[in-house]
């Protein structure tokens, strides 16, 4: 991981390794990283809330982030990649979900003035392949690359940092492929 106080590697902030916490580890597309396979996301720790806590801060400072992930999801699955859920159990703040049965990546978040739901399309990654998938969030705009290719731009209803910001990390935690519903628990 390279040395900059910006990059967040989660399955190493959630101190997931081999096969405990449910994941067991796999033969992924590089040799020189590990991969996991993800058994039971619901016990996948949630990332720290110090670790969290940074997260939110260099979001804040930098109005957005790029979440990038190389998975294998079988085809026409959905699953959440991250979320940001309430600690109190009664939802989550933020969510990014590959969804192989409508061939998209969504972002769900809530604000104020409820629930919304930003799809891009034709993301082709819920194939059965090693796919790399990069989502970068900057203000009010989010963007999906597969591989290298740009597949789409969408707008939010609202700025990343006005979504995840300093209450987000005090009242909610980040957790790796668990999602609101439980279909959307990615395996």
């Amino acid at each position: 991981m390279p040395d900059d106080d910006t990059v967040f590697d989660l399955f190493e902030l959630t101190h997931v390794h081999k096969k405990h916490h449910g994941v067991s580890l796999v033969k992924g597309p590089d040799p020189n990283s590990p991969a996991y396979k993800i058994l039971n996301a619901n016990l996948i720790p949630s990332v720290s809330e110090l670790s969290f806590r940074d997260l939110i801060y260099s979001i804040q400072s930098e109005r957005g982030f790029i979440f990038t992930a190389n998975l294998k999801q079988a085809k026409r699955t959905r699953g959440s990649l991250i979320s940001v859920e309430r600690t109190d159990g009664t939802g989550t703040i933020f969510e990014i979900i590959s969804n192989g049965k409508t061939n998209t990546v969504d972002l769900v978040y809530w604000t104020a003035s409820g629930q919304h739901l930003v799809s891009i399309d034709d993301v082709n990654v819920a194939n059965g392949h090693w796919k790399n998938i990069t989502v970068f969030v900057q203000e009010d705009r989010a963007q999906v690359h597969v591989g290298c290719e740009e597949i789409n731009t969408q707008e939010l209803d609202a700025p990343i940092q006005q979504i995840l910001n300093q209450e987000s990390a005090e009242i909610s935690s980040l957790r790796i492929a668990k999602g609101a519903a439980k279909s959307d628990r990615f395996m």
